[in-house]
């Protein structure tokens, strides 16, 4: 039961983690473009 409970919030912080990982990603690649001109 206790085991189970691990799990269930381990995933959880996996997702949570990927999320911000993708939040991070959104923010930082248009950042990187404007700072980078296209020539």
């Amino acid at each position: 039961m206790i085991q189970r409970g691990k799990a269930k919030v381990q995933s959880h912080l996996e997702q949570i983690k990927e999320g911000s990982l993708m939040t991070t990603y959104s923010i930082i690649i248009p950042l990187i473009m404007k700072s980078i001109p296209l020539q």
